[in-house]
């Protein structure tokens, strides 16, 4: 559901669902969805996930994956670089009284974010696309 409201019962979920089309403000601000208002807190994590897409955490989710990340960061070569990643590529923002938020130039930069993003839902958290690769990867 790109941009349009949920009347199927959802509101009430601890899930997100669906997937929002936005624009960035020049400083990089976002509105976080209605429909996702009352499941994410306004303290979040952003994280550079593996594939180069932005991974949003409300903070209970993230500190959840933080804990599992850190325990299983020494299992192997591959989740020694994933936990390092996880951790050093990661920022915390607060959402403000309007539900938006500031996604730091540097996460900008490092998921090749433009003007034209996409919010997506994973469940208990989110990514951010860039619309163009979003369009390109699921043919939209």
């Amino acid at each position: 559901m790109i941009g349009k409201k949920q009347t199927d019962g959802t509101k009430n979920t601890k899930w997100l669902f669906g997937s929002y089309r936005r624009k960035l403000g020049t400083d990089g601000r976002v509105a976080i969805p209605k429909a996702w208002q009352h499941v994410l807190a306004k303290d979040l994590v952003l994280s550079l996930g593996p594939d180069g897409i932005l991974e949003l955490y409300p903070i209970a989710e993230w500190d959840k994956t933080a804990r599992k990340m850190n325990r299983e960061q020494y299992r192997d070569d591959r989740s020694l670089k994933m936990a390092r990643k996880f951790f050093s590529l990661r920022e915390p923002v607060r959402a403000d009284g309007q539900w938006r938020f500031v996604i730091p130039r540097s996460l900008r930069k490092d998921a090749k974010l433009g003007r034209e993003i996409v919010l997506v839902s994973l469940g208990s958290r989110a990514e951010i696309w860039p619309a163009a690769r979003w369009g390109k990867e699921f043919r939209i």
